[in-house]
């Protein structure tokens, strides 16, 4: 009969491992290139929503600066609408005509008021 060689079986044992082994690394680095190509577009996802929420946030931005500075100005044009401001001894007031002369010119120096 025929008998069977064990070099011949080592040899198929050999290649088979091999061929298991290779399958295996070409396996791995196919499953790697897709990870990465997965989070490579999750990431590109991610950077293109950022863009947009940062435009819409500009744009809220802009927006309220605009409001604020419309009140600011209509604000700013009511107080520039007083002129002057008379200063007369309050009634019952114990202070003298000199000590509250001093107080009125201290307030003028302070806020710098021309007569």
């Amino acid at each position: 009969m025929f008998g069977l060689n064990p070099y011949v079986l080592l040899s198929v044992g050999i290649l088979w491992a091999a061929s298991c082994g290779s399958s295996y690394l070409y396996g791995h680095r196919n499953a790697s290139n897709a990870a990465k190509a997965a989070q490579g577009e999750a990431l590109a996802a991610a950077v293109k929503q950022h863009n947009e929420n940062a435009v819409i946030d500009m744009q809220a931005a802009v927006e309220a600066e605009t409001k604020r500075q419309a009140v600011r100005i209509e604000y700013r044009d009511r107080v520039n609408t007083v002129e002057r401001i008379v200063r007369e001894t309050p009634s019952g007031c114990s202070v003298s005509a000199g000590a509250l002369g001093v107080l009125n010119q201290a307030v003028d120096e302070a806020n710098v008021v021309t007569r």
